[in-house]
């Protein structure tokens, strides 16, 4: 791959190292199995139904600048708008109301947000700022594009488990369970959990892949109001079926974006999505009061795996798997070693 700047050798943005606990030695004991796979992400972005929409006012009687914007993290904003605008934090009000979808894009801070802002003091009036679909695919952030290896040591008691079920005591069901709790002290954020199963369809002779069902059971702490959470959970796991099956940005050699339209880049429309069946458990968090915890990316995070499990156990009867995002048809018929 040819660098835009060769003399810093590589495109590496950051890097970040977790070492802990003895990985060798772990993995060195008697009786552990080494399973390894390689993942792949695809590269896309959020489609909110709503573009990036920004109206700012600068009140020069008391100083006051008020931006209404879709922008998911009001606060933020405002601290953003006080820092670059040289105003003291208490004459900057950011007004967001119904963000009309964000998917993450909407909670960074753009410069087309900033310029609107700076308009707006030049001008002495109001400027506003509404970005149109093209200008929203070349501009919102876009997700991923990584390549992951991952390893996991099993012991003797999971491949029992698993795969020999019949040399369990009678009264020992044949599953396998691994919890752990943490409690992260030095963080804002309190962590969910939850599970998620979907059943798929694989037409061998066209590759494609259609999601007969799925099913999903979230622990979100208390839930005050059932209704949002549940279509949370629901339309969450909709576009993570999207990541595992459809969306992708594409650019050419160039580096130019050709997915600049819905008619490229291609998202699940409810005709092709199942009726998804969500659950609660309710376990309290002890970090707040309310006792309640997020409910915002569950199904972004569980349905890629659920379907991509789904469809390597559609796949492994004619010995052949898939570990890329998003799983096409065209690579799913190339798994099958028909292209």
């Amino acid at each position: 791959m040819d660098l835009v700047h060769p003399d810093l050798g590589d495109t590496l943005g950051w890097e970040r190292l977790v070492d802990a606990g003895d990985v060798d030695l772990a993995f060195a004991g008697e009786g552990v199995t080494i399973v390894e796979r390689r993942f792949r992400f695809g590269h896309h972005t959020g489609i909110t139904l709503e573009s990036r929409a920004a109206v700012c006012a600068l009140d020069p009687s008391e100083g006051m600048l008020t931006m209404h914007s879709s922008d998911q993290a009001p606060h933020m904003m405002q601290a953003i708008l006080a820092k670059h605008l040289d105003l003291a934090e208490e004459n900057v009000r950011v007004v967001s109301n119904d963000v009309r979808g964000s998917f993450g894009i909407k909670i960074q801070t753009y410069g087309d947000e900033i310029a609107t802002a700076v308009a707006a003091r030049l001008l002495g009036r109001p400027v506003k700022f509404v970005a149109d679909r093209q200008a929203n695919f070349l501009t919102d952030i876009h997700a991923r594009d990584d390549v992951v290896t991952g390893r996991m040591g099993l012991a003797e008691l999971a491949r029992t488990a698993h795969y020999r079920d019949n040399q369990l005591p009678p009264d020992l069901e044949p599953e396998l369970i691994a919890t752990r709790h943490d409690r992260v002290s030095d963080s804002p954020f309190v962590f969910t959990s939850g599970a998620m199963t979907a059943q798929v369809e694989v037409d061998a002779e066209t590759g494609f892949v259609k999601v007969l069902g799925f099913r999903a059971v979230e622990d979100r702490g208390r839930v005050i109001n059932p209704m949002p959470v549940v279509e949370q959970v629901r339309g969450g796991g909709v576009q993570g079926i999207g990541g595992a099956l459809h969306e992708k940005c594409v650019y050419n050699a160039a580096g130019s974006l050709l997915t600049t339209t819905m008619a490229g880049y291609m998202v699940p429309m409810d005709a092709e999505m199942p009726d998804i069946v969500v659950a609660h458990v309710e376990t309290p968090t002890k970090t707040s009061v309310l006792g309640a915890k997020g409910a915002g990316e569950a199904g972004t995070d569980g349905a890629p795996g659920a379907v991509m499990n789904a469809v390597n156990d559609a796949l492994a009867p004619l010995d052949a798997s898939i570990w890329q995002m998003p799983m096409t048809p065209e690579r799913t018929m190339r798994a099958l070693g028909r292209l």
